[in-house]
């Protein structure tokens, strides 16, 4: 929770700016009819965005979520956009003079369904910790006790795809999108990548991705008077919950040139354990990451951008008097691609019996996100890359080309 209060007092100024800049133009607009009548409502405003987000996800508060499957993934080349989307449902135009909260009550605002399947069930989270989000960061991430619902554990992680809560700027590369259409397309996005890795058997604790509980819709409301009365759904996703986890990049300091600094001057506690981040656990970290993204694509998922603040980090407790057991897990899948999904399936691995070996799939200069905390003299000299690489994955488990006819 203080995290997250740091987080938002930091962005204040950009949300207030954005905020501005919208409402500007929209005020505009309505200024133009001169012929509201007296007794109409007021139109809605977005001066309630931050009291909504607190009345809906500060600690102690309840969310009911139903089962939801989500249309196929869209939103980038990769993908075939939605026969039933029109462009008006899609990118931002300047003649929509409602505000965003008014916005993502509209009914075409909903996430998207696609085939429905054979479960319908509901459950009862009880929200325990903001682990990441705010008023203007997109997906808000919470750690949740399951209050009830049926095989569920009793604490997950929700994601919730909530457009009210998004940007006030798109990325470059990335729109103009309405930040409705923003939220359906991760939605749809990461839960078609984790649904694709649970069918293949490749989440939960053994594998790179944490364990996926499916996709939901939760209803909510809104603290401004005008829209008291009225439900909207939002998308959310469940995974397990990694006891004691931290992000890569929350073991780093990062120079001007924005490489990564592992913290090695101290030992860093995970849970009971104090672990000192010299290099033979960076690379042991190293290697987890790399296999199992060779094991996501043999699975039909490909990982588009590996980030620092996406590699979580733990250690769980071994047998008595042994090391603490290293686990690696990969937690954001907004920015993969489903094979079977894309506009043309390249079955790339249907000819590999195993996963392909990293060195075909892996370089430095690839993975420079992370360069610092492997050696960053790697990028200088390919050879001390080359020798690890081969020394770290054993090629009976993996596959340097076909071998399936």
């Amino acid at each position: 929770m203080e995290a997250s209060k740091r987080t938002l007092e930091r962005d204040k100024e950009n949300e207030a700016a954005g905020r501005k800049r919208e409402q500007e133009k929209r005020a505009a607009s309505a200024g133009k009819d001169s012929n509201r009548e007296s007794s109409q409502p007021l139109p809605t405003t977005d001066d309630n965005i931050e009291a909504d987000f607190f009345d809906l996800f500060e600690p102690g508060k309840s969310l009911t979520i139903s089962t939801h499957y989500p249309g196929n993934p869209y939103g980038t080349s990769f993908y075939e956009y939605p026969s039933d989307k029109e462009d008006e449902d899609l990118f931002w135009d300047e003649s929509d003079i409602r505000s965003r909260t008014e916005a993502v009550f509209d009914r075409k605002s909903q996430p998207s369904k696609g085939i429905p399947g054979n479960i319908h069930e509901k459950a009862v989270l009880l929200i325990e910790e903001i682990l990441s989000g705010s008023p203007i960061d997109g997906p808000v991430v919470l750690l949740c006790k399951v209050k009830s619902g049926k095989d569920l554990p009793n604490l997950v992680v929700a994601k919730i795809f909530d457009p009210l809560f998004y940007p006030w700027d798109y990325p470059a590369g990335a729109g103009p999108w309405k930040e409705t259409a923003r939220a359906d397309m991760e939605l749809c996005r990461e839960a078609g990548a984790y649904d694709m890795l649970r069918t293949k058997g490749c989440h939960g604790e053994a594998h790179l991705a944490p364990k996926y509980y499916g996709a939901y819709t939760t209803k909510v409301s809104s603290t401004q008077p005008a829209l008291r009365h009225r439900n909207r759904r939002i998308g959310l996703i469940l995974m397990e919950a990694i006891d004691h986890a931290k992000t890569l990049k929350e073991l780093c300091d990062e120079n001007e040139d924005e490489s990564l600094v592992p913290i090695t001057w101290k030992t860093i506690r995970f849970g009971k354990r104090s672990v000192r981040l010299d290099e033979n656990v960076r690379l042991s970290v190293l290697e987890k990451l790399l296999g199992g993204v060779a094991a996501q694509m043999k699975a039909g998922v490909e990982v588009q951008a590996i980030r620092p603040e996406h590699i979580l980090i733990s250690f769980a407790e071994g047998t008595p008097g042994s090391q603490p057991v290293l686990r690696v897990s990969l937690i954001d899948y907004c920015e993969s691609v489903v094979d079977s999904k894309r506009k043309e399936p390249r079955d790339f691995y249907q000819h590999y019996s195993k996963p392909p070996h990293p060195k075909t799939r892996f370089s430095p200069e690839k993975l420079f996100r992370l360069a610092g905390w492997f050696p960053y003299q790697w990028l200088e000299t390919r050879s001390e890359w080359d020798e690890w690489i081969e020394s770290a994955f054993n090629s009976d488990n993996f596959l340097e080309r076909p071998d399936i006819e």
